[in-house]
């Protein structure tokens, strides 16, 4: 009798592997049938197939696809499926996938454990920040901080002191995310969430942070001062003095303040040497202005320096000339490099590559005077154009190609090859997220806020709409 009850229970556990075996098979060749559709969101729909699998098959299967995948909110959709895997399996076959595949695979493995539930992989991530890929190691870092891996803060503070400024940038993006969300107010009744996590000491963190600000002269800046204001709670800005006062425990009203001056863009500071402008010239500009004139002195300030002249400002497109036309001085004046593109209805440069500011007043200023407007709007093109000002590989782009990109605009992509919002979106933050790029993104009067706000999320840079 026991010789039998055996045998029924071998069987049964036999035949659970054969049928879930089986099972997935015809998931993935249903998963086959959305991957050959032409309609990207039955292609996205297809991950949905895969989600309840969560284990190393499925893993391997959504990297497979997402190799051959061109539409950009589909690989979006595949990487948050990863992300949403919470089994040790899943969590080995993406940390096998960092450790052992190169280019696209690699990437959306890290992408995936950026924003995957629970400490799986760490140890793959923390392998990773000994490649010799410096953008391996960048993603790395930011994935390892968003996984609030507290035995990663020593590796991310000795980033600080690397030779790229992307490294760098991603080191302090990194610890900022090791603090986790800014806690919201307390439920009556309910005791509030701590500001830091108990293990997080800011004494332990601050000074490497602070070191690196007092060294650096580049993008990285945007970074190194948001981790600074997570851990601290203060906003003291691009401040050196201010923040060395502050870890020596000085009151707040006794911090000296004086914030080291930096072009802005719509209010937004710029820390970047090598600067693209994307500036839309459609024909949406010619309209009024939707701004009261006491909304129009606010979003006409400049922090710490005179206003733009808003005076006689009456349509959108006056508004819009303006403002660049005072970052181009400022930034002109702090010695950068610049290049800007006009949307439509050909995508359009002023230099055809990064030149120098100072050198170059007169041309930009002629620009942005004479800007012509069309109904055409080529907003993934001339994107593409700013990110690939320097080349289109992404080694010669990591090098040489922009440490910022500024896109300013009123109106959806129009009459060009690609009009999808979610695809023009998600494709831009893909791009510039594997360079380290921020793309800074303003909306004025009605504009297409989800893209928008989707290139500068994905991309690490600043959202801002001044649509009323």
């Amino acid at each position: 009798m026991r010789v039998l009850v055996a045998g029924l229970l071998l069987a049964a556990l036999g035949a659970a592997p054969r049928a879930a075996a089986e099972d997935f098979s015809s998931t993935r060749r249903e998963f086959d049938r959305y991957r050959r559709s032409e309609s990207w969101q039955e292609r996205a729909q297809g991950y949905d197939l895969l989600a309840a699998w969560d284990g190393a098959e499925a893993v391997d299967e959504i990297l497979k696809a997402l190799a051959s995948e061109s539409h950009a909110a589909v690989v979006r959709h595949g990487i948050r499926t990863l992300a949403g895997f919470g089994t040790d399996e899943a969590s080995r076959a993406l940390g096998d996938a960092v450790r052992k595949t190169r280019g696209d695979p690699q990437l959306h493995a890290l992408l995936a454990l950026e924003h995957h539930r629970g400490p799986g992989a760490t140890d793959a991530l923390a392998e990773a920040l000994a490649s010799k890929d410096s953008a391996v190691v960048a993603q790395a870092a930011i994935a390892l901080g968003a996984k609030q891996a507290r035995s990663a803060i020593p590796d991310l503070l000795a980033l600080l002191a690397h030779k790229e400024w992307q490294v760098r940038a991603a080191a302090a993006r990194g610890l900022r995310l090791m603090a986790g969300p800014v806690p919201g107010p307390a439920p009556p009744g309910k005791t509030p969430e701590p500001f830091l996590p108990a293990w997080l000491a800011p004494d332990q963190v601050a000074p490497g942070l602070i070191a690196a600000l007092e060294q650096s002269d580049g993008a990285d800046r945007r970074d190194l001062v948001a981790a600074l204001e997570r851990l601290s709670g203060k906003a003291l800005g691009y401040d050196p003095p201010a923040w060395r006062a502050w870890l020596a425990a000085t009151p707040d009203d006794r911090i000296p303040r004086k914030p080291r001056p930096v072009p802005h863009f719509f209010g937004i500071p710029i820390y970047g040497q090598r600067v693209v402008v994307v500036l839309v010239n459609n024909v949406q500009l010619d309209k009024p202005h939707p701004y009261s004139p006491e909304r129009l002195k606010e979003v006409c300030e400049v922090p710490g320096a005179r206003a733009v002249t808003w005076i006689k400002i009456r349509t959108l497109k006056q508004f819009v000339q303006e403002h660049v036309a005072r970052f181009l001085a400022d930034f002109a004046d702090a010695g950068g490099k610049v290049e800007i593109i006009t949307t439509g209805p050909r995508i359009a440069s002023a230099f055809g590559k990064l030149r120098a500011a100072a050198a170059s007043r007169k041309v930009m200023t002629d620009l942005i005077e004479g800007l012509p407007l069309a109904a055409a709007n080529d907003t993934y093109g001339a994107l593409v154009a700013a990110l690939d000002v320097s080349g289109s590989k992404d080694s010669v782009a990591w090098l040489k190609g922009p440490d910022e990109v500024l896109y300013v605009s009123c109106a959806p992509p129009w009459l060009a090859e690609v009009t999808d919002p979610d695809e023009a979106g998600w494709g831009i933050g893909l791009k510039a997220r594997r360079r380290l790029v921020p793309v800074h993104t303003v909306g004025v009067g009605p504009h297409p806020g989800p893209m928008m706000q989707h290139m500068s999320e994905w991309s690490g840079g600043v959202y801002l709409t001044l649509e009323r």
